[in-house]
């Protein structure tokens, strides 16, 4: 998946609206989330965008195909951060 950030992200640099592409993005900066140990902790670590990836996603569609998707994705980065 990390080959595929760099041209995701071109993708959606040109074409902000291109929902797919920001969905992909999104879920391919999801895919290389690093955890760190903390004694018996762990916590995860986003790459920088990940969530506005997402975001980006529903806001150039939010009754699109991947909305929903999109969401769920930013619900579960959110409690994921609360976990911290």
């Amino acid at each position: 998946m990390k080959d595929a950030i760099s041209p995701l992200q071109k993708t959606t640099q040109l074409d902000p609206k291109d929902f797919q592409a920001g969905f992909l993005f999104g879920s391919a900066l999801l895919a290389t989330t690093e955890t760190k140990h903390q004694g018996s902790e762990i916590t995860f670590v986003f790459p920088p965008g990940t969530a506005e990836a997402f975001q980006k996603c529903i806001v150039a569609d939010p009754n699109g195909p991947y909305a929903s998707q999109a969401k769920e994705a930013l619900d579960g980065l959110a409690a994921l951060a609360k976990k911290r």
